[in-house]
């Protein structure tokens, strides 16, 4: 009886020495999200707590479709590179979620690899599943280095701790997973700063609120701003060349996919023109909405100058080509009318008669010449006539149109 009480006492003390050690471990995983401090700390105190000569922790690859070697304790090098256990009965029956107990290690056919055992000098081993969420992801190995019959209180702990390791291991996992998602969402972030950063175009992010939540540096530099000035701001207390009264936000805010104005800004006697261009885009994807609005501010004043040079040129063109119909339409009457002249005067007899005549073939020859120049004019330049009235200066740009060609002073 004093036999069997002092075992029914160890017993006892040893369960209450398991429970305050599986605290004691939970509150150790529980400290850190490091999956590899995670894993050591396990292999190490587990054979501390049982007196076990090792631990290992083999967690399931679904890539690989393989066990890995994660953690272990107390084994050589050898040893735990004798191969692969995955064929293992004992591995096998572990992975199916039963604790498997092998009493003589060197010996046991679940055992694939006895005489590295013996070298190694384990003798009994104790493998459990390690559980999450009913989802085996690994097995927990207990060695000893001398044959023991695990008791039921040694089967619950290392049940429970591959329980709670699995629980840590997962947590461990999830953080790694949420720091990595963490770092690669700040690169991108970075990226896309240094993305708009680079933009000529000022490049300005609006809430639904019409509220500043990020803007480029063209935006800063053009506006001589800091960010933290500006960030949270009402837009069209911030943007230079802002008009509520004709804002492109306003057509968003109707449903428009996308909306543009010109806007005229005279500085410095200088006229420029800029693009204001809103468009809407979601950040959870299409589904769920709008979410800001990008607003690009661009200098069209080259593009704006361009298109008024190529209006500019399709008018002269039309007046060039009225010009040469005017002239081809002129040159005809007014030859007849040169050789006409010419013939009556050989036959006037009265000075002063011929002298009138000859004024006119003068005149007629000056504007013989005035249509050939009007066939040749590539641009033209006005000159006043009467009143506000215009007209084009023929000579001027037949000079201009033909380098070196002046006119005689008498025209």
């Amino acid at each position: 009886i004093a036999i069997e009480n002092a075992r029914v006492y160890e017993e006892q003390n040893r369960q209450i020495r398991y429970l305050k050690s599986l605290e004691e471990i939970g509150k150790a995983l529980n400290s850190t999200f490091q999956l590899q401090e995670v894993l050591d700390f396990i292999v190490t105190k587990i054979p501390e707590v049982m007196n076990l000569k090792g631990c290992t922790i083999r967690l399931f690859d679904p890539v690989k479709g393989h066990l890995d070697l994660v953690a272990s304790f107390g084994l050589s090098r050898e040893y735990l590179g004798r191969g692969s256990i995955d064929d293992e009965l004992s591995t096998q029956h572990a992975m199916k979620g039963e604790p498997v107990i092998i009493h003589d290690a060197t010996i046991d056919p679940r055992i694939s690899f006895q005489k590295n055992a013996e070298k190694e000098g384990v003798a009994s081993i104790l493998a459990v599943a390690i559980v999450v969420k009913k989802r085996i992801i690994g097995v927990l190995r207990f060695l000893t280095s001398e044959r023991r019959d695990f008791s039921d209180a040694e089967i619950n702990f290392a049940t429970a701790v591959a329980e709670q390791g699995g629980i840590a291991i997962q947590n461990a996992k999830n953080y790694g997973k949420i720091t990595k998602l963490i770092t690669e969402l700040e690169q991108h972030e970075d990226f896309l700063q240094m993305v708009i950063d680079s933009l000529d175009a000022q490049l300005i992010v609006i809430d639904l609120d019409h509220h500043i939540t990020m803007v480029n540096h063209a935006f800063l530099e053009d506006h001589d701003l800091k960010e933290l000035e500006i960030l949270g701001r009402p837009c069209h207390e911030i943007i230079k060349i802002c008009n509520p009264d004709d804002c492109p936000l306003k057509d968003i805010e109707k449903g428009k996919k996308t909306s543009a104005c010109i806007r005229r800004i005279v500085k410095d006697n200088k006229e420029k023109y800029f693009e204001e261009r809103a468009t809407p885009v979601s950040a959870f994807g299409k589904k769920a909405g709008d979410d800001f609005i990008i607003l690009t501010i661009r200098d069209v004043t080259a593009h704006i100058q361009l298109r008024e040079e190529h209006r500019t040129k399709e008018r002269l063109q039309g007046v060039l080509e009225m010009a040469g119909a005017a002239a081809h339409e002129l040159n005809t009457p007014v030859f007849s009318a040169l050789g006409t002249a010419q013939l009556v005067l050989d036959d006037l007899m009265e000075p002063q008669m011929q002298e009138d005549l000859k004024t006119i073939i003068r005149n007629l020859n000056e504007v013989s010449e005035l249509t050939k120049k009007m066939t040749r004019i590539t641009k033209y330049e006005s000159k006043e006539y009467v009143g506000d009235v215009k007209i084009v200066d023929i000579r001027k740009a037949a000079e201009d149109s033909i380098p070196g060609e002046k006119t005689d002073n008498q025209h």
